[in-house]
């Protein structure tokens, strides 16, 4: 007959048990310590980043300002040259226009009042205005 080689073994699955329920215990627990440890480290590292990054992004955001307050006032002095123009070029005409208008208005009622007249004022009128 074979023999076991244990007696005990209950016993020594207990003790197997103990002895991983340890090993699990203080791999949970040095976990934890390290990720701790780990914590303040990488945490620092990304604040550093940060900070870095910060006169960057500030440098970029001004000359983005800048870039774009240029741009604004090359547009608003081509656009305001533009609308000197187009009011320049109203005003002329519109002055045109109420000037033909008096003028039209003027000639034709004293055209009437002169056709109202004898012929021989008439000759007198057109002689005068031919001169």
């Amino acid at each position: 007959m074979i023999k076991p080689l244990e007696k005990n073994g209950k016993k020594m699955i207990y003790i197997k048990i103990a002895f991983l329920a340890v090993l699990f215990f203080l791999g949970f627990f040095l976990t934890q310590k390290v990720k701790k440890v780990e914590a303040p480290d990488v945490l620092g590292a990304k604040e550093e980043k940060i900070k870095n990054q910060l006169p960057n992004l500030s440098e970029k955001i001004k000359e983005t300002i800048g870039k774009t307050v240029v741009q604004l006032k090359d547009n608003s002095e081509s656009i305001l040259e533009e609308v000197e123009n187009k009011v320049g070029k109203v005003a002329s005409q519109s002055s045109k226009v109420v000037v033909d208008y008096v003028f039209d208005t003027a000639v034709s009622n004293i055209t009437k009042q002169i056709e109202k007249l004898p012929e021989s004022q008439k000759e007198k009128i057109k002689e005068e205005v031919c001169k």
